[in-house]
């Protein structure tokens, strides 16, 4: 940050400067951290996996001081997000699963913060550029409902099927 700023105190631009730190994307590796088991075989594998990751999100959000979950539900609520979302996987229409104002775009972002966030906990380090979302989507059974819950927007022709996951993620 330091050698960025001090940019700003060079006489005359474009400036063009090589830096010794190099940035890499691994955006195509899933991050590296294991999943609490099981607790509840009667519950969605889905809704299990949220209640499960709720004690290394708790333990990110205190260390941190900060979270992105919180457009239409809090942590408490990513739960009943996600059987909202399983419901579309089901066949119960969109605007009627259950999803807050039926808006499913900001849905998926607390979804995904609240897992992000509790990967970092999980893994033990803040993450590589998108790693954490390679995780998301490759590893977990919710990522994996709402790349579902994508295809069967899609097939259903709904405008906002493209914004339930990020375009990488295919």
């Amino acid at each position: 940050m330091d050698a960025a700023l001090a940019l700003l105190d060079e006489p005359a631009g474009p400036v063009l400067v090589d830096f010794p730190e190099v940035i890499e994307d691994s955006s195509g590796e899933p991050l590296s951290c294991q999943l609490p088991p099981r607790m509840d075989a009667d519950t969605a594998p889905e809704v299990d996996e949220a209640r499960g990751i709720k004690p290394a999100y708790d333990r990110a959000l205190a260390k941190n001081g900060r979270t992105n979950v919180g457009r239409l539900a809090e942590a408490d609520g990513v739960p009943e997000l996600v059987e909202s979302f399983i419901r579309i996987r089901e066949g119960t229409d969109w605007t009627e699963a259950g999803v807050p104002d039926n808006n499913l775009m900001e849905a998926t972002k607390d979804i995904m913060s609240y897992y992000e966030e509790a990967a970092s906990e999980l893994a033990g380090h803040v993450p590589a550029a998108r790693s954490a979302e390679s995780w998301f989507f490759r590893e977990t059974a919710t990522g994996k409902l709402l790349k579902d819950v994508k295809v069967v927007l899609h097939q259903a022709k709904v405008p906002i099927w493209f914004y339930i996951t990020p375009v990488m993620q295919k």
